[in-house]
């Protein structure tokens, strides 16, 4: 599918639903077989008067959705404060960088020596790490402002890893970082997710060259990582800006894939899920406060519908590789995942403020997908 076809059926989607994201997991694993039912515990600042009436349907407006219950809560009292270490490798390589964290006295400057940050870069690591940054880290604490209250939100995820990831495709084995609380956690998110997805398209390009796939499928893949590369650069700007960390992505080992996982794979992560995501990034580069990030999404969204596009044709490739019985089965399980894209545990005031759309909107653009896009797949 041409990357241009595709922009047009996507910009149709989203004019039909809005007249004009991300989904959240915790513990759980993309690309096999995710981890069973848990339950997330986590703090909400939000306005007093959103805390005044903590029933069911309060809960969810707070929280999210799944919420299982929620309650106002005092702010904790800390007794220590956190050092933010960026560690890195000799070299030039991004990828190198390490984000850790120590204990310090509550006492602790802002700015702080390097040489503060030195033994917890080394820990663990068979080389030593070079401090490249060494800050007080207030991220983590809990400030609530004037009318802000505190809430202590229990959201229940009962069938595993459901949703849009919120940023790229997902490597296979993938463990997902926290939830977003603030818009900061967001933007730290979804920077975790675009630099694993570095990983997953130099994955994709790999095995379709081993399956005999075109030449210009396999470059197409390559470039897509390289687009990924950038994506993470800019979503961590902007995280670090807000006072996110961004943690290094953790992949879990797993088996090695056979054609029918690749091709399920790209249809759930990619056909469904980067597709929709290349909308959702549409919508943000023109709903999302701050003009910078609204720039940074409009050169993201047009990277997104190129991968989603490839999404489509590595679909193609794979389904005539595959027996009647595999391409109905891959064919439910894209279903299944549209029927879960527009779930999201992202808070409303988080979604509002990135540019996100409301519950009602995504269901629209689902509706609208499904119609245009998903159905005939």
């Amino acid at each position: 599918m041409h990357a241009r076809t595709l922009s047009k059926i996507l910009r149709a989607a989203l004019a039909a639903a809005t007249g004009a994201g991300v989904a959240g997991c915790g513990a759980c694993m993309f690309g096999g077989n995710p981890y069973g039912p848990y339950m997330e515990t986590f703090l909400e600042r939000v306005p007093a008067a959103y805390a005044s009436a903590l029933d069911q349907h309060g809960c969810a407006a707070v929280c999210g959705q799944n919420v299982a219950s929620c309650a106002r809560v005092e702010p904790p009292k800390p007794t220590t404060a956190k050092l933010a270490c960026t560690c890195r490798f000799p070299g030039d390589d991004f990828s190198k960088r390490k984000q850790k964290w120590i204990d310090a006295p509550l006492d602790t400057p802002m700015d702080v020596e390097p040489s503060a940050c030195k033994p917890c870069c080394d820990a663990g690591e068979s080389q030593p790490m070079m401090v490249e940054q060494c800050s007080r880290d207030d991220s983590l604490a809990v400030h609530l402002d004037p009318g802000d209250a505190l809430v202590v939100c229990r959201i229940q995820q009962p069938g595993g890893c459901t949703g849009f990831s919120g940023g790229g495709r997902p490597p296979r084995g993938l463990v997902a970082p926290a939830r977003a609380r603030d818009v900061a956690g967001f933007f730290a998110r979804t920077a975790y997710f675009e630099r694993a997805s570095i990983a997953a398209f130099v994955e994709l390009a790999n095995a379709l060259a081993a399956a005999g796939a075109p030449r210009a499928l396999v470059s197409r893949a390559r470039r897509s990582a390289r687009d990924e590369a950038r994506h993470a650069r800019s979503m961590t700007a902007i995280a670090r800006r807000r006072g996110g960390a961004v943690e290094r992505p953790r992949v879990r080992a797993t088996r090695a894939p056979s054609i029918a996982d690749l091709a399920r794979d790209n249809a759930i992560e990619g056909c469904v899920r980067e597709t929709f995501g290349a909308l959702l990034a549409l919508h943000q580069a023109t709903h999302a406060r701050g003009a910078g990030v609204r720039a940074a999404m409009k050169r993201i969204a047009r990277d997104e519908i190129r991968h989603a596009a490839l999404s489509w044709d590595v679909h193609g490739f794979f389904a005539a590789r595959l027996d009647d019985a595999t391409r109905a089965e891959i064919r439910d399980a894209m279903r299944a995942a549209a029927d879960d894209a527009s779930r999201s545990d992202v808070p409303a005031h988080v979604r509002r403020a990135v540019g996100l759309p409301s519950d009602d909107e995504a269901r629209a653009i689902v509706a609208a997908l499904r119609a245009s896009l998903w159905d005939a797949a």
